[in-house]
């Protein structure tokens, strides 16, 4: 009998995200100049990648905007993704980020995914992509993005041992606590 190794799960799993028209991490990033390898240090979100989403899927907005305005908003949301709890993070994602133009004086909603024109979106993982933590760095086996964005963390068990979903159960809350952003 052979020994069915954990990563030949992972190669399966990525083959269906990709039949599904999910993109390989790794080739994307590179188009912004980011080298990565698995096993690397990664944000929590890509900075560049979600400018530019945020740019294309919010053009109505971005349209009239002068490049002050557009920085303004642009670093506004980022800071907000950055800062707030991640509930708040749940409701930004589904419903958009409210930013306050200043100059003139009214709010606009910024989305951060484009739920009617899911073509606009851009939808990538990474394996074994890892984040900064306390007291370690978490590194699930894949993590999902959206617009540059974690959406789902996935721990890959051997489908031929009994109850290795418990671990894989077990890693996820522990990358909750060492890794809380993430959640």
């Amino acid at each position: 009998m052979s020994v069915r190794y954990e990563v030949t799960d992972v190669k399966n799993f990525v083959d269906r995200l990709e039949r599904l028209g999910w993109i390989n991490g790794e080739d994307y990033l590179r188009k912004y100049g980011i080298d990565f390898k698995e096993g690397d240090l990664v944000p929590f979100f890509f900075d560049k990648i979600l400018r530019d989403i945020i740019r294309k899927i919010n053009y109505d907005v971005f349209a009239n905007l002068s490049v002050e305005e557009e920085e303004e908003v642009l670093r506004e949301v980022l800071d907000r993704l950055r800062g707030d709890n991640e509930v708040r993070v749940l409701d930004y994602l589904k419903y958009g980020v409210e930013v306050y133009l200043r100059k003139r004086r009214r709010k606009v909603s910024i989305r951060l995914i484009d739920y009617d024109k899911p073509e606009n979106n851009v939808f990538f993982y990474l394996r074994e992509a890892k984040f900064r933590g306390s007291p370690d760095n978490v590194k699930p086996d894949i993590t999902l993005y959206i617009n540059g964005i974690p959406i789902v963390i996935v721990e890959v068990k051997r489908l031929i041992e009994p109850y290795s979903y418990l671990e894989a159960v077990r890693q996820i809350r522990r990358y909750e606590v060492y890794s809380p952003e993430l959640f």
